[in-house]
């Protein structure tokens, strides 16, 4: 079906009085195919699309956790910097150990937190 076979007046209303052009449109192509209408989906039960609708989803979250992750190696590297020199007490094995610097400290925080 192109594009000026649709009656937009008709898609209007029914949008109008449904509040969403999906079922208008579909209808229109379902008319359009006449014997083959049976075969034009409305889509929104088919797995494919509930699939794609979540993939969307993720990313869009994955993207929120990226930034968050990079302001925290960000952090993490200023933090590393600043007390590159600053002696605090090493630990290994819960006990007190050679010193070592806060910022190597922060730096295998940073290192882990990047790797993971």
């Amino acid at each position: 079906m192109k594009v000026d076979q649709f009656d937009f007046e008709k898609l209007k209303k029914e949008t109008e009085r449904i509040g969403y052009p999906v079922l208008p449109v579909v209808s229109q192509l379902v008319s359009s195919a006449r014997a083959a209408g049976r075969m034009v989906s409305l889509g929104r039960d088919h797995p494919g699309h509930h699939r794609h609708a979540t993939i969307m989803q993720i990313r869009e979250g994955l993207a929120i956790i990226e930034k968050d992750i990079d302001d925290i190696s960000d952090a993490l590297a200023a933090l590393a910097k600043k007390y590159r020199d600053t002696p605090m007490a090493g630990r290994s094995n819960l006990q007190q150990a050679v010193p070592i610097t806060f910022g190597y400290k922060v730096a295998t925080y940073l290192a882990a937190f990047e790797r993971h």
